[in-house]
């Protein structure tokens, strides 16, 4: 555990913050006309951009070898990636929309030479106004991976529409970041829909409702995991920056043709809202959110204290970081059995401009993790974090470099599926060139 600290003490100081989520808003891009379109991307209402990345490095990989009683196993390979991205951005006047696409293939150096499939994501959403108080946001996103990944807690469902936005990947990844964070060879493609719905009642309030489906399919092994999320709610705000929500949502999962029963979880939203930027720093934001779930898992039902709390902070003009904190629980696909998974997240990001271009990113995540499965306690740590630095070369060729680390290290093997080791840690670098075509403006 010190040496996991350690590590994660080491690339805290890297990376100080969380950068704020990509949205359907249309892209921000360089001064470059595009190939199509009007030729002034200030007045463009439509955009579509294309990013390629390839790039070649070293790979190391440290794996526990029978929960660790015979020791470990050290492997290193040089790969190659190679990455297509497309996204497109439409604002009208009352409704916004989105989408991308996103393909990465990998070559490995390993005896025989392995060339991965690609690994692909995609995503549409589209948002708006209906009536004068009303606003809506639908959602859809999918992937497939050949690689399966030891998951974390993440947020669910949102407060109302304006949440229900995001779609585009992290623009500062060069690759999907399951290459880096691969554990095993395990087929996987997972869905994800949302809609949601809100309307103005009086002056400061808001009623709210959502409802989100999400699907994991493994080609093997693995059974699949099916989740059903409706939630709705009310939102009033009673000063410029604080509000108060009271919502309910249901959320039950269930691992298909497995023989296990559905388990349930009951959020309950009684709690204060903020966000504002603080006094003494204007470019400082903070925000948090509490909340309460009641988990049924079947054979009883518990109180469990859920909320996030955020920091971002804009400086030196072209740089952005921030922290945030997650309390939550969730059930994850890719164990032997269902069960509640109860996390503790830190993560953060920072990004900026050292000048003539050169822009430096880095962002970290860290979960604690623990479950109960039959009446026994486990407990796991997963760690991720990566840096970059881009050089530009010349208008829409650029350079970089960048380092990974990923891990994930469970106190015992108790409800892991065969062939996934109970720790593993990655190291990697590569160095590449990035291709960005603003194809329409």
């Amino acid at each position: 555990m010190r040496r996991q600290l350690a590590v994660l003490a080491g690339a805290a100081l890297i990376c100080a913050a969380a950068a704020a989520p990509a949205s359907a808003q249309v892209i921000p891009t360089r001064p470059f006309p595009g190939l199509f379109g009007s030729g002034d991307p200030a007045k463009s209402v439509t955009q579509v951009d294309f990013v390629s990345f390839l790039a070649g490095g070293r790979d190391v990989a440290t794996t526990s070898l029978d929960d660790g009683a015979l020791g470990t196993s050290r492997s290193e390979t040089g790969f190659g990636n190679l990455v297509l991205r497309g996204r497109l951005a439409h604002q009208g006047r009352r409704t916004r929309f989105g989408s991308y696409a996103s393909g990465t293939t990998s070559y490995y150096s390993r005896a025989g030479g392995e060339r991965t499939p690609f690994s692909f994501s995609g995503g549409a959403t589209f948002s708006g106004s209906v009536g004068r108080y009303g606003s809506f946001a639908l959602r859809q996103t999918v992937f497939y991976s050949p690689y399966y990944v030891v998951g974390a807690v993440s947020t669910e469902t949102a407060d109302g529409p304006e949440a229900e936005t995001e779609v585009s990947p992290d623009a500062d990844s060069s690759v999907d970041p399951r290459v880096d964070q691969r554990v095993t060879r395990l087929s996987t493609t997972g869905y994800a829909s949302a809609a949601s719905i809100g309307r103005r009642v009086g002056r400061d309030g808001s009623l709210f409702t959502s409802y989100r489906l999400h699907y994991v399919d493994y080609a093997e092994r693995a059974p699949d995991l099916l989740a059903h999320a409706p939630r709705g709610g009310y939102r009033h705000r009673f000063s410029r920056y604080a509000s108060f929500v009271a919502s309910y949502g249901l959320t039950a999962y269930e691992y298909r043709h497995s023989g296990y029963g559905r388990l349930a979880s009951h959020n309950i939203g009684l709690g204060l809202g903020y966000n504002r930027p603080l006094s003494a720093w204007r470019h400082t934001t903070v925000g948090f959110n509490v909340g309460t779930a009641l988990i049924d898992d079947g054979r009883f039902t518990r109180a469990y204290l859920t909320g996030n709390g955020r920091i971002y902070r804009r400086f030196a003009r072209t740089w952005i970081g921030g922290l945030t904190y997650l309390r939550a629980q969730q059930v994850l696909e890719g164990f032997v059995a269902p069960f509640f998974t109860f996390s503790d997240t830190i993560a953060g990001s920072f990004s900026g401009d050292l000048g003539r271009g050169v822009a430096l990113s880095g962002r970290l995540a860290y979960s604690h993790s623990r479950f109960t499965f039959d009446e026994l306690e486990n407990t796991f740590d997963t760690l991720a974090a990566t840096t970059r630095l881009r050089v530009p070369v010349v208008s829409m060729l650029s350079a970089y470099v960048e380092a990974y680390y990923a891990e994930h290290d469970f106190q015992r093997r108790l409800g892991l599926l065969q062939g996934i080791p109970a720790s593993l840690e990655r190291f990697g670098t590569r160095a590449g060139v990035t291709l960005s075509v603003p194809v329409y403006r």
